[in-house]
């Protein structure tokens, strides 16, 4: 079996304040554990944490190809939840007090359970609705053409840091 060297994802997530609007990038620097699927790997004390070279290389790659879009890059800590569409008021304000930039599906599974296999892990989201606001860009609109742009931006962006952690033979 060929081992993971790296593993980057790149995802859609829900933005829960108002400042993040739809169509700009969210990078997890952490992620606070509010899903079920990790648990039953690690403790629920156990930290999601990106990889700090990955998250310094991400940021000087995509950092500027999100700003041409005119969209903003939040570097900073999320939230993921196994309650897609089911967030109650009350969670929603807990992660708000906790400064969570946006919710997801995915991102401490991926950040915990890569830790525990050593593969240094990054997830990429762009933001596709604002939860607080109860906006979403929709399909087939100005606002659902700029979340793919930023999500192409990403994927991209993807890419060129594999390509930066090949070519200084780190993977």
């Amino acid at each position: 079996m060929k081992r993971a060297k790296v593993l980057i994802g790149v995802r859609w997530c829900g933005a829960l304040q108002e400042k993040i609007e739809i169509g700009d990038a969210v990078i997890p620097m952490a992620t606070i554990r509010d899903e079920d699927t990790s648990a039953h790997y690690v403790d629920p004390c156990f930290p999601a944490v990106g990889d700090p070279r990955l998250i310094a290389i991400a940021m000087e790659e995509i950092k500027p190809r999100i700003e041409r879009l005119g969209s903003k890059l939040w570097p900073r800590i999320t939230v993921t939840t196994s309650a897609m569409l089911a967030e109650t008021p009350k969670r929603v304000e807990s992660w708000r007090r906790h400064r969570a930039l946006c919710m997801d599906e995915e991102t401490s599974v991926i950040y915990a359970l890569s830790y525990l296999a050593g593969i240094p892990s990054l997830v990429l989201l762009a933001v596709s609705d604002n939860v607080v606001l109860g906006k979403d860009c929709g399909f087939e609109t100005e606002l659902s053409m700029r979340v793919d742009k930023a999500f192409q931006e990403l994927a991209k962006g993807a890419l060129e840091v594999i390509a930066r952690l090949h070519k200084a033979k780190n993977i």
